[in-house]
């Protein structure tokens, strides 16, 4: 232990000679997860009155580095994670974690926090941590905790509050004792910063539970106070914009804010911390364009000349991706928000004297007006989407927004270059074609420039291309081939690749794109070395595309080529759409020679890609190839069956996105070929029974965008009730089980989709057809369905009133 703390002690001082040997062998015993050393400090640790605040913390660092190591989840079965660790000892490090709450140091107190939460969360410690909230409210309705102990209280729920499943007492109760330490501990910065940090996790209002409206008054004003210091102002931002505040206290405070968050925003030269300015608008964008009655005349009034200025403060012509990273963008936003708005004439009004004077001739060269030059540019191109097209016609002709376009589109500033094509992409909803015909050759020279502009480029390129009333695709053609053999930039090259997609909608091309891009892959793959996988994925697509446009003949006369080359990209790439090539010729089943001749080959590359589906880079045309060739051949006779292999592969992966394309997969299989499904029904129980148990864990863990996999989830146990039902040997009790609990999970989301709904509704009726008597039974016997099912005809009724309101009367 001596030698732990020697260890330690040479590395909290960088001056110390043992510094660089100390570093190096912890660096080393925690690589390998060394026991012996958490066990010293450990126990290092239980001596805290000999300790060194730095040994201290550093012994803490060490000892959270360890506990994550320890940790694992799947995503797919879990909510929380797993520690390796015996139950001993996670109970061990968190009652060590508590014993540090009363430490002088907060950064210590920090760190134990931290450690705390790890362990709170830990599933084998679940039966302990339920304890932890009574504890922790004991602690601090009592007078004589110290008060370190209750800011690293306070600190600890500040994290674990969301994991926590609240009462209403509870929540009414934590709310009461922190606002009593509130006042008790009015003066104290340290405990206002971690009231501030706890209540704006709180996940329901809670001021209701304050009677006296002067005692509301005066926290407000509390709260008004500490926004005014620096560091305080954002986390009294999210306060305020949390669900904490109810609708009227929210505006009873931002009504007595709204002069000071004026002046805020004033003072973005003053301010050095850009984060403030941004926390700000992010907050009157999130907040206040949603909560205050009157905001867009507030807006309108006090703020647009505020926001029109912060809107032109760029530091610096870069183009940016991403929207809240500059003040000047998250000005851009709010102002648009106010385009869309009923007032937007007024507003669109009201910014044409600084679009004009943004957009003056001579702004393109003058390094001071870029950042006023790409916001008019970048207003004027919003104002076309949501300004009727005849006042947009008055006040900028055609020749006006051609000549704005030409004079900006040749600017020495990338971010005036990219806001030029934004506006001709704007235009060209709003004029037509004919606007962007002279600026065809300034689009491809706009190729070589900055990432962002080059692909905004590329992608307008695409659009024009199929655009029925382009006629220039014989120069396109020529200029895209040149493009794809000169361009040396690997992060754009596949996107000028999927710029041949232009073929498909002119036939005459298909064969000459196929020509060119067998040649170029040839001599692409050919080259050995900066072989881009995008690239030829993208060479892949668009082939397997053009292919399903041919006839057979054509098919067959590029049979030899196409097969060889797939074997080729498939051995040394492993890209899936080289596989997806063969699409065309697999639709012709058994009729088509060539395919099944080779389909021992095919079957083998196939086994190849489930033993490294890992390394597959789409694995998206991998998946849909295999389903393909499941539904098209019978491969008894290789005794191989893709679905379970696909079923495997379902449940040894973790990947949400491998897990979603597998499951739409054996959906379409079992649509098409039932029989598959039927005949190894049983083999697929425990992959059934893991869908339908832990589809709300896949659900928690992932967004909304997410329902199409339920949804997928649904369709599949339809089927499966359908295909089973006929056969009277089959346990159909389980099927019923498996339907209802996937059913009754699904109940559990929050804020369903209407896809699911419906999918739920279909589901249902299948259930309650083909298994009446089970469904009858289970309804009378188990109170907990019945009130899930009425849950769901509530849904179905409001989706049916819903879809009567928007029939045509």
């Amino acid at each position: 232990m001596e030698n732990v703390s020697l260890l330690l002690s040479a590395l909290s001082n960088p001056q110390n000679e043992n510094f660089l040997i100390a570093n190096q062998t912890i660096s080393q015993l925690m690589m390998t997860e060394d026991m012996n050393f958490l066990e010293a400090v450990l126990n290092l640790l239980e001596m805290n009155n000999y300790l060194s605040n730095e040994i201290c913390f550093y012994a803490f660092s060490i000892t959270k580095e360890y506990y994550k190591k320890s940790l694992s989840k799947d995503h797919f079965h879990d909510n929380y994670p797993h520690s390796k660790y015996p139950i001993d000892l996670i109970k061990r490090i968190q009652d060590l974690s508590f014993h540090y709450f009363s430490s002088k140091e907060s950064v210590i107190r920090s760190e134990a926090a931290n450690l705390f939460y790890l362990t709170f969360i830990t599933v084998e410690n679940m039966e302990n941590s339920t304890a932890v909230l009574p504890n922790f409210l004991d602690l601090l309705e009592n007078e004589s905790t110290p008060f370190e102990t209750v800011l690293s209280i306070m600190e600890s729920l500040e994290i674990i509050i969301t994991g926590l499943a609240f009462e209403d007492e509870d929540e009414r109760k934590l709310f009461i004792l922190i606002l009593n330490l509130f006042y008790k501990y009015n003066d104290t910065l340290e405990y206002s910063i971690r009231f501030i940090k706890l209540m704006a996790q709180f996940n329901n209002p809670v001021f209701h539970y304050i009677q006296n409206e002067n005692e509301i008054k005066k926290i407000l004003e509390k709260i008004l106070i500490l926004y005014q210091n620096p560091n305080l102002k954002i986390d009294v931002l999210k306060l305020i914009g949390s669900p904490a505040l109810e609708p009227e206290i929210f505006c009873m405070i931002v009504t007595q804010m709204l002069p000071l968050i004026k002046n805020d925003l004033l003072s973005l030269n003053t301010l050095t911390d850009h984060s403030i300015i941004l926390a700000i608008l992010n907050f009157y964008r999130n907040s206040l364009m949603e909560i205050v009655p009157n905001i867009l005349e507030i807006t309108m009034n006090e703020f647009l000349p505020i926001l029109l200025q912060l809107a032109q403060s760029r530091s610096n012509d870069e183009v940016q991706q991403v929207q809240e990273w500059e003040p000047y963008t998250s000005s851009l936003i709010i102002i648009v928000m106010l385009l869309k708005s009923q007032k937007n004439l007024d507003i669109f009004r009201s910014i044409i004297p600084f679009i004009s004077s943004g957009l003056e001739t001579q702004n393109h060269t003058q390094a001071h007006n870029f950042g006023h030059c790409s916001a008019s540019l970048d207003l004027l191109a919003h104002s076309f989407q949501y300004i009727p097209k005849e006042i947009i016609f008055q006040t900028f002709p055609t020749e006006h927004i051609s000549s704005i376009i030409n004079n900006f589109i040749i600017s020495s500033f990338s971010c005036v270059r990219y806001s030029s094509i934004n506006l001709l992409i704007a235009s060209y909803q709003i004029y037509g074609f004919q606007i962007i015909q002279p600026f065809m050759n300034h689009l491809f020279q706009l190729i070589s420039d900055c990432e962002p502009t080059a692909k905004l480029s590329i992608s307008f390129l695409q659009r024009i291309s199929i655009d029925p009333q382009f006629q220039q695709i014989d120069e396109f053609f020529e200029k895209v081939k040149v493009m794809i053999y000169s361009t040396t930039s690997l992060s754009i090259h596949d996107s000028i690749i999927r710029l041949l997609f232009f073929s498909m909608k002119n036939h005459h091309f298909i064969h000459p794109t196929l020509q060119f891009l067998i040649e170029f892959l040839e001599k692409y793959i050919n080259r050995g070395q900066n072989v881009n996988r995008d690239s030829l994925n993208a060479c892949c697509s668009i082939i397997g595309q053009l292919l399903l446009n041919c006839n057979e003949e054509i098919l067959n006369s590029l049979w030899d080529k196409i097969f060889l080359m797939c074997g080729v990209l498939y051995q040394n790439y492993s890209l899936g759409s080289d596989l997806s090539m063969l699409t065309a010729y697999a639709n012709y089943g058994n009729n088509n020679n060539c395919f099944v001749q080779c389909i021992p080959q095919i079957l083998q590359m196939i086994q190849i890609g489930f033993e490294n589906f890992d390394k597959i880079l789409s694995f998206k045309s991998f998946i849909s190839f295999i389903s393909l060739i499941e539904i098209k051949f019978d491969l008894s006779p290789f005794s191989i069956c893709l679905t379970s292999s696909l079923v495997a592969i379902f449940n040894q992966i973790q990947s949400f996105d491998v897990k979603k394309e597998i499951l739409a997969a054996v959906v379409f299989i079992t649509q098409q070929k039932p029989i598959i499904m039927k005949t190894h029904i049983v083999e697929y129980l425990p992959f059934l029974h893991d869908l339908s148990s832990h589809v709300n864990v896949i659900y928690s863990s992932f967004s909304s965008e997410c329902s199409p996999f339920y949804s997928d989830a649904c369709m599949l146990f339809a089927l499966i009730i359908k295909i089973v039902s006929p056969d009277s040997n089959f346990n159909h009790e389980e099927i019923f089980h498996l339907v209802n609990q996937l059913i009754s999970c699904i109940l559990d989301f929050d804020d369903l989709t209407n896809e699911i709904i419906i999918r739920l509704i279909q589901l249902y009726s299948i259930l309650s057809n083909t298994y009446t008597q089970m469904l009858s039974n289970l309804l009378y016997n188990q109170n907990i369905y019945r009130i899930k099912y009425m849950q769901l005809i509530e849904k179905i009724k409001f989706l049916q009133m819903q879809q009567n309101e928007e029939a045509p009367q």
